[in-house]
């Protein structure tokens, strides 16, 4: 039986995950669009659903904000 010595030099590691990072990026984009697909499959506006929810949420923040005053702070340069 062979003893196999494994040597991690600094700042190889990052090359190489970034390397084979862009090898699979298709694998990457496959997973990444299949989980898209299945959080929003079974909502009635889909894949819309994704943007749409974000945009509520400012609008439901702003309200809050018009409704009790608050304004935002200007820079002041002196």
């Amino acid at each position: 039986m062979h003893r196999h010595r494994i040597v991690i030099e600094p700042g190889t590691a990052d090359l190489r995950y970034w390397r084979e990072l862009w090898e699979h990026r298709g694998l990457l984009l496959f997973l990444a669009w299949r989980d898209v697909l299945v959080r929003y499959k079974q909502t009635a506006i889909g894949i819309l659903w994704g943007l749409l929810r974000p945009a509520i949420t400012i609008g439901a923040m702003g309200f809050i904000g018009w409704l009790f005053g608050a304004e935002v702070p200007q820079e002041r340069r002196a």
